[in-house]
């Protein structure tokens, strides 16, 4: 597989535009085709700025009990393709769509949109490609008995993606990466039985190593 260098700033978002946060970037097959991925998240408003010190505590917790911000700049599932002579965005190559609709429609995570990212929101920290699909990982929602949610979906037809539970003992995933076919698809959990399915058929060609963390964080918002 070839390198590719970006060269200068490769700018697919209006100027004014507030933080993206992109928490993952992958390559898509063997092409220079790339696609990144937004945290999709909702932040609870902060009550630890320093001018919030002197604040009235109504008007603090006012602040706090406040509806949770969802920032669409965060919702962005982005393609481009770079190209790999000159290390410049291939015109008309660049794709900003979001996933939303997918989170939306999804009988389980649809239930954690709109809360918090730090309370167990949806919270997206990984991306992966096996060429044909795409492997979106989950810091938050961390549902029952530990399972952690990793949506999968043809990069060409998302309507027919899904959801797989990866057995993590109650930890996010922090980053999805692919690893060489030779290695054990089993990588995907610790061992032990998951009821909702270990990796079948359509993993074989395409083994990942997911990189948890503790479902824990510090204080967040703005």
């Amino acid at each position: 597989m070839a390198s590719i260098t970006p060269r200068g700033r490769l700018r697919w978002y209006r100027p004014k535009s507030k933080e993206i946060d992109i928490e993952g970037i992958t390559r898509h097959g063997t092409d220079s085709v790339f696609y990144i991925v937004g945290s999709h998240d909702a932040r609870r408003h902060s009550i630890f700025r320093p001018k919030d010190q002197s604040n009235p505590v109504n008007e603090n917790r006012k602040r706090f009990e406040w509806k949770p911000e969802q920032q669409k700049d965060r919702e962005r599932l982005i393609r481009l393709a770079i190209d790999p002579q000159t290390g410049q965005l291939v015109e008309g190559s660049l794709i900003i769509t979001s996933l939303r609709d997918n989170l939306a429609s999804h009988p389980v995570l649809s239930g954690f949109i709109g809360a918090a990212s730090k309370e167990n929101g949806i919270d997206i920290e990984g991306i992966a490609s096996d060429g044909q699909r795409l492997y979106i990982g989950f810091r938050g929602p961390v549902l029952l008995s530990g399972m952690t949610p990793v949506l999968v979906f043809d990069a060409d037809h998302r309507e027919a993606g899904h959801v797989r539970y990866v057995a993590l003992q109650g930890l996010g995933i922090r980053d999805l990466a692919r690893i060489p076919e030779r290695a054990r698809t089993d990588q995907w959990e610790p061992q032990g039985s998951n009821p909702l399915g270990r990796p079948g058929p359509e993993w074989a060609q395409s083994s990942f190593l997911v990189r948890p963390i503790v479902k824990g964080n510090s204080g967040q918002g703005s």
